[in-house]
């Protein structure tokens, strides 16, 4: 499928019908000309030269109309200016396999039965796409990207180096995954330091948003280098901050991706002093509380880190008293299982049967149970009155 022009590329959609026993399998690639595979012919000291044909079926009925004396290597997959074959599709509404912006796009269906009695049937396929792109392509990396503590705040630059010809948009808004919230500390473009009430920051859990409010500011030509510095923790080993950039003024466009020039520039890897830490940051604000009920400093916050567990794994976190025995395990605003993830758990000085416990220094432990092992952490927290 031929778009046109290098095109922005979203969701892919469809619709079919499987009688038990069926199964359909969606796939797509993604390139930059009109051939996805390559012929070769061999010339007259028996070297190989590509066929030089726009389209697979010009190039294939020129190599099977060679001499089989002169005919080369047929049908083999150019993996130079395409994409492999995605992996399959799990559910209607997913995003396209694409790392930036393409114009041709191939859709391959597979659909299969284990009775010539039943069948599937694909009724129709859709996706989305927009033009014109922010940019040819939009080039980033991320520093330092290497030996990085798991768990520790570290000052991070994002750079962002757009290709630009005069029928690109242009942007104005980068938004970056993060694997915590992050705080921005500085942007600048074109290495000019932007003032804090020039841009606006969104910081979420998972996700970091800047947009540039000044029209001056926007980002419109290969010169306009955008470079933002920020605070932020891994919490894997090797964590990508992939990121997206988009024109606010272009409502209806979808965002670009941020791309690679050498595969990890948006990686970081961890330290190797990291490996096997689960748990980390554990405390507590404030330390001491009075759960008095007066409305002030009624509660504490504990907080801690879980990094590198792969999908996601069972927690606890246990009170005891000074005597050591366990008297609150029940909260409210921790889940059985997490993720990797920054945790804030409120204690409001109860034990489980909801009952003000005396003051003293109380126990806590967190702890993941894992299919490696348990892993736990643990503080104190003082109850006065």
């Amino acid at each position: 499928i031929d778009l046109g022009d290098l095109s922005n590329i979203g969701r892919i959609g469809w619709k079919a019908e499987q009688d038990p026993g069926t199964d359909i399998r969606i796939q797509t690639k993604v390139g930059s000309d009109k051939t996805t595979l390559r012929y070769f012919k061999l010339n007259d000291i028996g070297e190989e030269e590509e066929l030089p044909g726009e389209t697979d079926e010009e190039n294939y009925r020129a190599w099977a109309a060679l001499p089989s004396e002169l005919r080369g290597r047929g049908g083999i997959e150019d993996e130079e200016n395409w994409s492999r074959w995605s992996p399959p599709y799990t559910s209607s509404g997913e995003a396209l396999a694409a790392l930036g912006p393409r114009r041709y796009l191939q859709i391959r269906v597979v659909m299969t039965n284990e009775s010539p009695l039943y069948r599937a049937r694909m009724d129709n396929i859709s996706f989305e796409y927009s033009q014109p792109t922010v940019a040819r392509r939009i080039l980033g990396r991320i520093s330092p990207n290497v030996d990085v503590d798991l768990g520790r705040e570290t000052m991070f630059t994002y750079t962002v180096q757009p290709i630009m010809t005069d029928r690109d948009t242009g942007f104005d808004v980068i938004q970056i995954a993060t694997p915590v919230k992050a705080t921005v500390v500085s942007v600048k473009v074109g290495g000019r330091t932007i003032p804090e009430e020039d841009y606006e920051i969104q910081a979420e859990k998972r996700q970091l948003t800047v947009r540039l409010l000044n029209a001056a500011d926007r980002i419109v030509s290969d010169g306009d280098i955008l470079q933002m510095t920020f605070l932020c923790s891994i919490l894997s080993y090797g964590t990508v901050f992939q990121g997206e950039v988009l024109a606010s003024w272009e409502p209806d466009d979808l965002p670009q991706l941020v791309e690679e020039e050498r595969v990890g520039d948006l990686a970081v890897r961890g330290s190797q002093s990291s490996l096997g830490k689960v748990i980390s940051d554990v405390g507590v604000i404030p330390n001491a509380f009075t759960p008095n009920g007066d409305g002030s400093n009624d509660a504490t916050i504990i907080h801690f880190k879980v990094f590198q567990v792969i999908g996601s794994a069972p927690i606890s976190l246990m009170i005891y008293d000074p005597s050591g025995a366990m008297v609150r395990t029940d909260f409210a605003d921790l889940p059985r299982e997490v993720e990797n993830g920054e945790f804030r758990v409120p204690w409001d000085g109860k034990d489980d049967d909801g009952e003000l416990l005396p003051p003293g220094v109380y126990l806590f432990r967190v702890s993941i149970h894992g299919d490696a092992g348990d892993f736990s952490n643990a503080g104190t927290v003082a109850v006065v009155y």
